[in-house]
């Protein structure tokens, strides 16, 4: 038997039912994300951190084929992707990772940290 200390907490369920896409809502963590860290919780007693940035729709290099196929429908469906309205910048996440890097995120653990635009 571990030590009372060691062994990981178990997850509280979630009040707000999760969407079909299995994200979750303010206050609850995205399904899939709890699905895969929840076996980490126990190294937070020894200090490791565990933290996931998780963007939405990024305007990179990698989207850059689908955006010259159609222009005119590519910027139809940015408009409607997120209630910003439009994609965000790879310059609008290194905040957030600084952020989650930084010492002033040293409470912090087992969250998602989500730059979607909203939705």
């Amino acid at each position: 038997m571990a030590d009372a200390g060691t062994e990981p907490r178990q997850q509280a369920e979630c009040p707000i039912p999760v969407d079909s896409r299995g994200a979750g809502h303010a206050g609850c963590p995205n399904l899939a994300t709890v699905q895969r860290i929840t076996p980490f919780q126990g190294y937070a007693q020894t200090g490791v951190i565990l933290n996931t940035l998780a963007p939405g729709l990024i305007d990179t290099d990698r989207i850059a084929g689908r955006k010259s196929l159609d222009a005119h429908a590519w910027a139809s469906y940015v408009a409607r992707a997120n209630w910003m309205g439009h994609a965000g910048h790879v310059d609008e996440m290194v905040g957030a990772a600084l952020f989650l890097s930084a010492q002033v995120s040293s409470f912090m653990t087992g969250e998602v940290l989500t730059l979607s635009g909203g939705y």
